[in-house]
């Protein structure tokens, strides 16, 4: 009995837990209904099945080393540098095997030349079967770039050594070799390659040279190649190319014009090198986008240009080097302004085409000028440059003055040496020196003047530019004056030089304190901080002065009349400041 009690009361338990499981069987029978009708009428919609996790010991198991990273240094010695080392290595030996059958006569010259080529042959062959096949464009690179190297060898052997080919045939294999390189570079996109073929392309002039002047030919093919390689360049977006094609023309220019170069041929030179900058600044502005390598193409080209017309003209500054410069000068304001019109988004271009503007006007200033001129010329363009860049609201002409404003200070600062003869008489003010160093000074003040009116405009960068501007124009006055000062006592011959001393001494006193009192007053009036502020310091340093130096160094006479004028003066500022108390204290304006 009680054993039937048990298997009763177990089938009680069993029945509501089979119950559940085929509710839950229907439910998901449900499910299962909805997602098979979705699928027939919305395929895209049914949810990817949701993958279990895997055991944390399975994932534990599996998790082994990382792979080898496409980009590690493992995986570029295995798959580029073996290699390139390797067919490095086979091009020493076949031009080893060239020489060595020359000298031992093994083989016979064509056959020497007739095995290069094979081989060359087989290279890009080899190079052409392995770029069809997936994972190994790389290595079929460096065969092809062999093969052409080796080809190179073969064709100037045939022609340099062994004089199996004539000039032309020699000339015409090596184009075939070079354009071979390129198309083969575009075809495979291989940086590599097209390298190779430049650089032959390069070298076959030179290896082909018979010493004789022909510069027609020889020019008419590096322009040639240069269109080509500046062609790939625009299709493949490779602009290295563009700077490797500009260095191996000018080192082909300046090879040909220091072994062949000579007065009569000027003319001829010069549309030259003429032709080649018009071909770089035009594919530099016609190019979609020219970024930093047509930044680069701008200058190096500007600079190549100047400097073989410099050489041209036998480094002497005479007005056809004036004029050209002043011709290059002009071109490239008008390459920026239309690059400003016609390229508005490329602005590296049109602030290449403006720093070369301005690099060459500087440079034109310090030849067309003399000496007494250049001060006055560089203030005169800074001034222009900072009007039409305020008013036009053009960030890179501003730029520009400010530079010409750092050169102009520090022109201020050579001619504020004075070289006068030992019996030569000085008048203050009436002099070359005050002229030049005061059309400075005017400079700075046109430009603090500009500034200030337009500085809405500015950057938030050029804002601190005007209180050094305003800085600049008291500092560079007072040592103007001061320098004034102390060279008319030094070219003085009217008393001894101890009378001159004294003479000296009381006269910078009474300047720097009548310029203070001056520069706190135009500070009261404008109500400008900054110019009381310099107007204080400058009393504070002819108090030290008058107090430290004069007090021990002057004679009783110099000593009153120092003492007495600084006291005058300083009261006079100190009633200014106590009369105006409420016009400087109320409310500065902000630091103009």
């Amino acid at each position: 009995m009680p054993e039937n009690g048990q298997m009763e009361n177990s089938s009680e338990n069993i029945l509501p837990e089979l119950v559940k499981r085929l509710e839950a069987l229907e439910a998901d029978m449900v499910r299962i209904k909805k997602v098979l009708a979705v699928s027939r009428t919305h395929p895209h919609m049914v949810p990817e099945p949701v993958k279990p996790p895997a055991a944390p010991e399975a994932r534990r198991v599996a998790a082994p080393q990382p792979p080898l990273l496409k980009g590690s240094l493992e995986n570029a010695i295995g798959t580029r540098w073996i290699g390139r080392i390797g067919m490095l290595a086979v091009i020493f030996g076949v031009a080893f095997f060239l020489k060595y059958s020359f000298d031992n006569r093994l083989i016979g010259e064509t056959g020497r030349i007739i095995l290069g080529i094979v081989a060359g042959t087989g290279f890009i062959a080899g190079g052409e079967f392995f770029q069809r096949r997936k994972d190994w464009t790389l290595y079929g690179q460096i065969l092809t770039g062999g093969g052409l190297a080796i080809l190179y060898f073969s064709i100037y052997a045939a022609f340099a050594f062994y004089h199996l080919i004539p000039l032309s045939l020699a000339f015409g294999a090596l184009i075939a070799i070079t354009t071979t390189g390129i198309l083969l570079s575009v075809r495979y996109s291989a940086l590599s390659v097209v390298a190779i073929g430049i650089l032959g392309g390069f070298l076959t002039p030179v290896m082909l040279s018979t010493g004789e002047n022909r510069p027609y030919s020889l020019f008419s093919y590096i322009l040639l190649l240069d269109a080509g390689i500046l062609t790939v360049a625009w299709f493949r977006k490779w602009p290295s190319l563009t700077i490797a094609s500009l260095a191996g023309t000018v080192s082909i220019y300046f090879g040909w014009h220091f072994r062949f170069y000579t007065p009569d041929q000027q003319a001829l030179a010069f549309g030259i090198v003429t032709t080649f900058f018009i071909l770089y600044n035009l594919w530099v502005f016609l190019k979609e986008k020219a970024g930093l390598s047509g930044m680069l193409l701008v200058f190096s080209s500007a600079a190549c240009y100047l400097l073989a017309v410099h050489t041209q003209n036998r480094h002497m500054n005479d007005w056809v080097l004036k004029s050209f410069i002043l011709g290059l000068t002009f071109a490239e304001v008008a390459m920026a302004d239309l690059s400003r019109r016609f390229r508005a988004a490329e602005k590296v271009l049109t602030q290449s085409f403006l720093g070369v503007s301005f690099v060459c006007n500087v440079i034109a200033l310090f030849i067309l000028f003399d000496k007494g001129w250049l001060s006055s010329a560089l203030t005169a363009e800074m001034v222009a440059l900072a009007f039409i860049g305020t008013r036009l609201k053009n960030l890179q002409l501003r730029v520009i003055s400010y530079i010409l404003a750092a050169l102009s200070a520090g022109r201020f600062i050579d001619e504020l040496m004075l070289h006068a003869g030992p019996f030569e008489k000085i008048l203050p003010v009436i002099n070359y020196r005050f002229l030049a160093c005061g059309l400075i000074i005017a400079g700075f003040y046109l430009l603090l003047f500009l500034l200030n009116k337009h500085r809405e405009t500015l950057s938030h960068n050029e804002l601190p530019l005007i209180p050094l501007s305003l800085v600049m124009t008291q500092l560079l006055s007072i040592v103007l004056l001061s320098a004034e000062v102390m060279d008319f006592f030094r070219f003085s011959s009217a008393a001894t030089l101890l009378e001159i001393r004294y003479a000296r001494e009381l006269s910078l006193s009474i300047l720097w304190t009548v310029y203070a009192s001056v520069v706190i007053g135009a500070g009261i009036l404008k109500k400008i901080r900054l110019l009381r502020v310099m107007g204080i310091l400058l009393a504070a340093a002819a108090i030290i002065k008058v107090f430290l130096f004069d007090l021990s160094a002057l004679q009783t006479v110099y000593r009153i009349v120092s003492f007495i004028m600084l006291g005058l003066i300083l009261l006079a500022v100190s009633y200014f400041y106590n009369r105006f108390r409420d016009r400087i204290f109320g409310g500065d304006e902000h630091e103009r």
